[in-house]
């Protein structure tokens, strides 16, 4: 019996850490060159059903995403709950 209770509470443990996804926003802060200035801005993004780790990659390829144009510089993105 008491093995039985041991391995019924594992595996509830177990669920309850790998069943953590929530909903996220990334958001991102840049500059945008126009003209002959630099111009502030920031975009925010959704990302839905997600654990926080995969939050964490797909708010790290927006980074990349904003950082390829020539006009854009000072790329930072955050996980925001």
């Amino acid at each position: 019996m008491k093995k039985n209770v041991l391995l019924l509470a594992l595996a509830l443990s177990f669920g309850f850490l790998t069943a953590c996804k929530r909903d996220y926003s990334c958001t991102c802060s840049y500059e945008e060159f126009h003209d002959d200035h630099w111009d502030a801005k920031s975009i925010s993004y959704p990302l839905t059903d997600l654990s926080k780790k995969d939050a964490n990659t797909a708010c790290d390829a927006h980074v990349t995403t904003l950082s390829a144009p020539d006009d854009h510089r000072n790329v930072d993105c955050t996980v925001n709950k």
